[in-house]
């Protein structure tokens, strides 16, 4: 690979920030949207009461929240893909403009999440088993080695999940931004993963640690606020989504805006690649 294709962690960041100023609105407008319903399927649903075992006593409520907060969710991450995508060509869609072009492609979408999450945490489930049965072979063996292979296959299973994790988030853009369809997504983002593959995957994890951060603020916020709920439940449940929605939806942004320019920037990097004969 050349240098001059490679990017920095610095302007990895900056593109981002860039892509995300672009299309600052219509981001903003979609996921406080999605998250306004989520919070109002959450209400009906009964899932605001974080002392109520939901799942045992009203299972069909909970599964009806659960398949609304999918649904909501499908939508939000298509909707924002799109407009960052078009953000980045020069372009800049409205907000109906982007759940038009989700609508379109949510069965599609939907069907490549659960297949390649599914194909994801089967893989690592594969690979839990073999290192078991390796280490457990060693342990009778020569106990002390079985060590050292746990700790090998700790740090593979980290590089595994990440890996696959990263390839499967590929896929699902690739179908989500119409550029592949679900069959040949997966081979397309491994084409995009192996241009400069520890670099992708160092940005992988910076961007997952970003991200983090902003998730561990939502949580401590929600867990100051908690003590709301033993005065009254529902002033527990304003405080809440008062405070913790904007961290959320920044949060949003923020982990859109990074893992999508880490897709695009392997899109770029692929571009600038001599054709193969």
């Amino acid at each position: 690979m050349s240098n001059h294709t490679r990017y920095s962690v610095s302007s990895y960041i900056k593109n981002a920030v860039k892509t995300v100023e672009k299309s600052g609105l219509p981001l903003v407008q979609i996921l406080l949207g999605g998250q306004a319903g989520i919070i109002l399927v959450s209400l009906l649903c009964q899932q605001y009461d974080p002392f109520n075992s939901t799942p045992e006593e009203h299972p069909f409520l909970y599964i009806l929240w659960a398949l609304a907060t999918g649904v909501i969710s499908l939508f939000m991450m298509t909707s924002c893909l799109n407009i960052l995508k078009n953000a980045r060509e020069g372009k800049l869609i409205t907000w109906k403009e982007a759940l038009h072009i989700a609508a379109g492609r949510f069965w599609k979408v939907a069907g490549a999440s659960i297949w390649y999450i599914v194909l994801m945490w089967l893989v690592f489930l594969l690979f839990a088993f073999i290192a078991l049965a390796l280490v457990v072979v060693i342990y009778s063996i020569y106990s002390t080695a079985s060590i050292l292979v746990g700790v090998i296959a700790s740090v593979a299973a980290i590089w595994l999940f990440f890996t696959t994790l990263l390839g499967s988030v590929f896929s699902i853009y690739a179908v989500a931004t119409g550029e592949k369809n679900v069959f040949n997504a997966l081979p397309y983002a491994y084409n995009l993963l192996k241009q400069d593959y520890w670099h992708l995957f160092k940005l992988g994890i910076i961007a997952g640690l970003i991200v983090l951060v902003f998730s561990t603020l939502i949580g401590v916020i929600q867990l100051f606020i908690m003590p709301l709920y033993m005065i009254n439940t529902l002033l527990g449940i304003a405080g809440t989504w008062l405070l913790s929605l904007p961290c959320t939806v920044i949060n949003s942004v923020v982990g859109l805006g990074l893992i999508y320019e880490l897709y695009a920037g392997a899109k770029r990097t692929q571009s600038t690649q001599p054709a193969e004969n």
